[in-house]
């Protein structure tokens, strides 16, 4: 995982672009996301943290 602060966007889009282009026809993702703050983030894309919780707590939900 790289950051970029806002003033360097276009050197974080560069890199992303970069990133692409290296892992073409391969297996993994690149991805580019804008946040205010890490716990946005983590809210927004939870698997790519590895948290389960919130899947588990709806599966939970709709079981009960």
């Amino acid at each position: 995982m790289r950051t970029y602060p806002r003033q360097r966007l276009t050197e974080g889009m560069q890199a992303y672009q970069e990133q692409e282009k290296r892992l073409a026809g391969a297996r993994g993702d690149v991805v580019l996301v804008a946040s205010d703050s890490l716990a946005s983030l983590r809210r927004a894309f939870p698997n790519y943290f590895g948290d389960t919780r919130t899947f588990v707590e709806e599966l939970n939900r709709l079981l009960s």
